[in-house]
This record gives structure tokens, sequence and C-alpha cells, in this order.
């Protein structure tokens, strides 16, 4: 009993610094560092984007084109020009934001009044050598912040927002120290836990260190690792390790005894390489990582892709400098290292003074001392943003050309353009003062000072807010060309319709941005008035707004025309998100139960992908419990039926949304349901002939407007 009493009392004075942040909209108290789950998937979008460039206005103002940085999951590289300067962020929703950046240089949030927002918590990264530092603020959606970068020696920051809460994990008390917490005291934090609890709630008796889930089965009565199968008595098993691994039934030989499985491990294949595989057999897969690729110019590094592991390359850092023209580049099935460059953010391209011929990721191309093009110059200076040819036959980058001195001022060094390429004069004509013709430069008065012309910023401001819509399908682009006229609609066209129906949503879209009223209203006007024929609730989703799926529920239609149904699909981005953790992984493999009282894996953890695997051609299930309410998405690869039940009810989950994904290779399909958080629920998979599925679960709200775009599917 007084065990008991402790337990309930510290479990009482601990729930304030372990209760949800998703509850009370800010961090719990007493929160000191937040979880790996966190910061490993912020380290993830580091390493692989997407990846965004904008540059910050100069100074601490922003403007009406000021750069912002607003979308979640994104790797933005910010450029500062002159050591400070200042981009904005809305975010989608109100709670707690945490602000990622490298270098770490100062860094500040201000509201549309000017006050400063205070960190409420900050804390070195040890886990992630890309992030030094994140700081996590408390944010109002639809307010619109400023974020003041520098003062900083440092060009260019990295800087990533997360929302804290789409990371709550579960967390629970060990009271018996063996690393698994009990499921009677489980909580959801986004914090790292405090001394005496664990990030799990999977121990089955947390009296005896001796009974958790991995725990030998010992033929005493008890279920000693907690599969729910006492004694594992005719649960199907295996035994060896990787490429050793053989199948069979456990038996009980003698009460004390361990449980024995009845079957005989295979040899090994050999020794290990990069390869997926334990080849081994000593129950660690590819150890030795990049070391298994040595001395391998162009495969360099032990990567995976999918659920596949080879000797090749994740990016082009793996192959050289950024100056080295060496690009890592699909090749077939795998990624190698080749001979090449590509003018683009995070490309290897080729050594200074030299040019790349290519802007295409698809077409990489060679290094050469000509120009191609005025962008080439751009890149490389701007102060000489014009490629002109010369008497040699190359192209070279100059500040103007005599076909073109828009850059050339009289007030600056010359209205001229000499012929180095440079501007300046020839005689006082070109000046506001005089021309000093031994420089060919203009100069003010009787001194020789040269003005030296307008600021750069103030002539070319070049701070064009970037468009978040290139990702973004039209109406039709994710399956057929769907019209959407309905016989409640007004009397336009299915082409003429979409377009409206686009632009009523882009309007709603960037007044969300630019956080403007009348664009919201206007917009949602001009798109109210199509939602009859893309879906009863597509404008709710599209728009933000909290609500059930849009689109039709399985099974049913919405209006119809042809063959097309027209509704709400998922978004690009989130599918997109999707496919990248499924594609690089790393995967977390489990083995579904089979039925019986035996307990389902868990694939409970927050942006991690699950490569389920079955023991027979039977169905088998998992189990998964949400951090968060709200719609859920469960990807698979390749496609499966799916079932799925509330554990505590038997009742079954409504498929509200499903469609097909082919957007990768990983996944091939899209489940939508909605889910309550503090429930578990139990998903029963049928994979046919399949011996196992890849999974990945994604709460769609993260991706607020992104989460749903118009578009059809098949009647």
């Amino acid at each position: 009993m007084q065990n008991h009493m402790r337990l309930i009392l510290a479990t009482l004075t601990l729930a304030p610094a372990l209760a949800p942040a998703s509850a009370l909209a800010q961090l719990p108290p007493g929160c000191s560092e937040l979880g790996l789950a966190l910061t490993e998937h912020t380290c993830f979008h580091v390493r692989f984007g997407p990846f965004e460039t904008v540059t910050a206005t100069p100074g601490r103002s922003a403007i009406a084109a000021t750069a912002n940085i607003d979308r979640v999951h994104t790797h933005y590289r910010v450029t500062i020009p002159g050591g400070e300067g200042v981009v904005t962020y809305a975010p989608a929703r109100t709670g707690s934001w945490a602000v990622f950046n490298d270098p770490d240089v100062q860094l500040e949030l201000r509201d549309a009044a000017g006050t400063l927002v205070p960190a409420g918590l900050s804390h070195a990264i040890t886990s992630c050598p890309f992030l030094p530092r994140l700081r996590v603020f408390e944010l109002n959606a639809g307010v619109r912040y400023r974020v003041v970068l520098g003062p900083t020696p440092s060009t260019e920051v990295v800087i990533l927002f997360e929302k804290v809460d789409d990371f709550d994990t579960v967390t629970a008390r060990d009271a018996d120290g063996d690393g698994f917490g009990d499921p009677a005291t489980f909580v959801v934090t986004p914090c790292t836990p405090p001394a005496g609890w664990v990030s799990n709630d999977g121990d089955c008796d947390d009296s005896d260190p001796k009974i958790h889930p991995g725990a030998l089965e010992t033929c005493d009565g008890d279920d000693d690792n907690c599969d729910g199968v006492v004694d594992d008595v005719g649960k199907l098993c295996s035994v060896g390790h990787g490429v050793c691994e053989e199948r069979g039934t456990s038996t009980c030989p003698a009460p004390g005894a361990s449980a024995l499985c009845s079957g005989v491990a295979r040899p090994a294949s050999g020794p290990e390489a990069c390869n997926g595989l334990d080849d081994d057999c000593d129950g660690t897969v590819d150890e030795g990582g990049d070391a298994l690729c040595a001395g391998m110019k162009d495969h360099p590094r032990c990567v995976s892709s999918g659920t596949a592991r080879f000797c090749g390359c994740e990016k082009d850092s793996d192959c050289g400098a950024p100056e080295s023209s060496r690009l890592c580049q699909l090749d077939g099935t795998t990624q190698r290292c080749i001979d090449g460059c590509v003018n683009g953010f995070g490309r290897n391209s080729c050594p200074m003074g030299l040019f790349c011929s290519s802007r295409n990721p698809a077409r990489p191309g060679t290094c050469s001392d000509s120009c191609g093009s005025n962008a080439d110059c751009e890149e490389l200076d701007a102060r000489r943003p014009l490629c002109v040819g010369v008497a040699s036959g190359r192209r070279v980058c100059r500040e103007c050309s005599p076909a073109d001195t828009s850059r050339c001022s009289r007030a600056g060094a010359g209205a001229g353009c000499m012929l180095d390429g440079s501007c300046g004069c020839l005689d006082d004509s070109h000046c506001e003062g005089r021309c000093d013709l031994s420089r060919q430069r203009c100069v003010a008065g009787s001194d020789g000072g040269v003005d030296g012309g307008a600021d750069d910023a103030a002539e070319r401001p070049g701070l064009v807010e970037p468009s978040h819509d290139l990702d973004t399908p039209a109406l039709g682009e994710r399956g057929c060309a769907c019209a959407l006229a309905s016989r409640s609609s007004p009397p336009v066209g299915g082409a003429g319709l979409s377009l409206l129906m686009l632009a009523g949503l882009t309007i709603v879209r960037r007044g969300r941005r630019a956080n403007l009223r009348w664009p919201l209203l206007a917009g949602a006007a001009l798109a109210a008035t199509l939602v009859p024929a893309c879906g009863r609730e597509a404008l709710d989703d599209l728009t933000g707004s909290s609500g059930p799926v849009p689109g039709i529920d399985a099974g049913q239609a919405a209006d119809r025309d042809g063959d097309a149904v027209c509704a709400a699909i998922l978004g690009t981005r989130l599918v997109r998100h999707s496919c990248q953790h499924t594609e690089r992984g790393p995967y977390q493999e489990v083995v579904a139960s089979a039925g019986g009282t035996e307990v389902p894996p868990e694939v409970s953890a927050s942006h991690r992908p699950y490569l389920v695997r079955f023991r027979t051609a039977n169905p088998g299930s998992v189990r998964y419990r949400p951090s968060r309410s709200g719609t859920h998405v469960i990807f698979l690869g390749p496609a499966a039926r799916l079932e799925m039940q509330e554990e505590a009810t038997g009742a079954t989950v409504r498929q509200v949304h499903q469609e097909r994904v082919d957007l990768c290779g990983t996944l091939s399909q899209g489940t939508v349901v909605n889910l309550e958080t503090g429930r578990r629920y139990r998903m029963t998979l049928d994979p046919g002939a399949e011996t196992s599925l890849r999974m990945f679960l994604e709460h769609a709200d993260t991706f607020g407007a992104d989460a749903w775009v118009p578009g059809c599917g098949p009647g």
C-alpha cells in the first residue's frame, strides 16, 4: 500500500512537468530539454531538405518584400547582407515553436507591434552535428513575426521552425529500473524524461526488473517478455540472426528452463557487406558503416534508399567539396558519385572563376571559363551581372556592355561603359560632376573624390517573396482531367471553374502568408461559390480550419462528371514529406503479431518509418497510440488491406478517405482516419503475397493548408 501511495504522489508531483504541450499550448513547467524525437527529425531535414534559399532584408526592419520562412519541415538557407538582416515567420498554429539555426548566431523574434518575444527555453543540441542550438517561443497563429538575425560575421544562416507538440512522446514511470515504463503512469510530453522515467510504457510488471519486453522467457508460468503469451508456448518464433534466421514454434522443455524454438539456424553467408543484411549473423546489420565501402571512389558511403542499403552517396558533399565538380547523382536504382556540376543550392559546382553549364539537377553540366547566361554572372558576382562575348571568343562577366548601360549612372562611376566592361566616363557628359580621364571615373568637385553612387540595395532590392505554390498541383494534375461543373454549381465550364477555384484558393493562401484579412475574405467568397463542385468540405480544410476530412467518404460519391469524382486529395508536400522519410530511413523493424493473446508491436514513434514483417501469409497486427488528436494518414507500401479498431472498446475506426500514392516508389497507399490522443488503436494488415510492408504515419494537421489540395479520383 505504501509503495502504491508513493507512486501516486510521485505521479502527481511530476504530472505538471510532463503534461502534454498540446493541452497547455506552452512548454510544461520544469521542462529543461526537448526530446530526441524533435531534434533527430529536424536533423533529418537539415541533411535532406526540402531546401529553400531566401535573402534577408538588411537591418532590423521588415518591408513588403521581406522574405518569409513559413514552411514546416523545411531547411531554409538565409543570406544575411551586411551582417544583420530580417525575415518573417507566421505560424499556422498557436503554441510552442522550436527554432533551430546554424551557426548559433544572435536571433530574436518580435511581434507585429515590435515587442520582443522571449525564448521560453534555450539549450545546446548534442545529437545533431548540423544544429548547435534550439530556442522555443510561444507564438500565436495568424501573427507575422520578424526574425532578426545578427549582428553576425556569418553571411548565411540555416534556420528551421518546428511545432513542439508535433513531437510529443509517451513517457512513463520506471519503478523497477529495467528501462521500461509502467503503462498505468504514462503521459505524453515533448521533453526528455526526468530521473526515474523513460520514453516508453511497455512494462507489463513494473515491480520486477526481470519482466519486461525482450526479456528471456522462462517456463515459470509468467509472461516474462511481455508479449502476451505465457511461457511463449505455441508461439511462432525464430532462431539465429540475419541471413541465418530460421522460423519455428516455441515450446517449454521443463519447468524453470528457457523457452526453446524448434527452428535450426542456417550458416552465415560470409563477411559483412553494405547490403542491408546481417551477413555474419552477429545481430548487427552492416556494422562498420562507411568502412564497408572503403576504396570505392564513386561509392564512398554505406547509404539507405527505402529499405535497401548499398555503397553509394546521399548528397554532393559525400563526393567532394562544393567546388570539386563532383556530384551525387541517381544512377538507375543506386546513387553514385560522378564528374559534373549543377548551379543550385546544396549542389557541388566549379572551382572559383569557372562556370557550370547546367542548373538542372537532372542534366549535370561541365565547368568552363565562359559564362553561359546573365544568371551565371549574377551568382558569381552581383556587381557584374552581364554575360558578354569578347574578342577571344569567350563569354565573360561584366558590369555593362555597349548595348546595356542600365547599371551605369552619372551619379556613380559614370554613365558610359568602358572597354573592360565596367561603368565609367570618357567625358564630363557622363558625369554629374566632372570626368577624371586618368581613371575614367566621375569625380565630384576639385578634390577628385569619386561618388560611389546609390546603394546596391536601393537600386536592386532583389527581395521577392518566394513562391511556396510551385509544388502544389493544379486540379487534375494528380490523376485525371477533373471537370468540376455540377448540377448545383454555377453554369461555368470545367476548365474555367477549375481556374476560378484555384484563384480563390491562391488568394486565401497568400492572404494567410501576408496576414491580410481582405484576401482571406475575398478568396474564401470566390472559392465558396464553387465548393459544391469540389467535395463538401474542401474549402474548410484547404484554408486551414479544423473539422472532418474533406472530400468523399470511402465508398461514397461526390459530384460527378463522366468518370471523375471531384474532391480534396492529400497535399503534395505532405505526401512528399512521407516519401522522403521512407526513401531515406532509417527504418524500425517490427514483426506483426499473428493474433490470439500475442501483444502487437508498437508503431507509435513520431516521423519514424517502419518495416512491418509477417511470419506467415496471414494478416498480422500492430498497434498505434497517437500523441495528438485529429486527422492521421497511414501510408503503406505496397498497398494492403487495412482494418483499424480501438483496443479498449473494439470499435471499428472508419476510414474517411483513401487514395493511391504515386509520388515515390516506397509508398503506394494513403488511408485517412480521425484518431484521439490517449487511446490505443490496433491495425490489422493483410499483406497478401508480400512478406513485409513499409509503413509511415503522419499527422495531417501539421501541414495546415498544405495538407489537402483540390483534385479528383475515380468515380
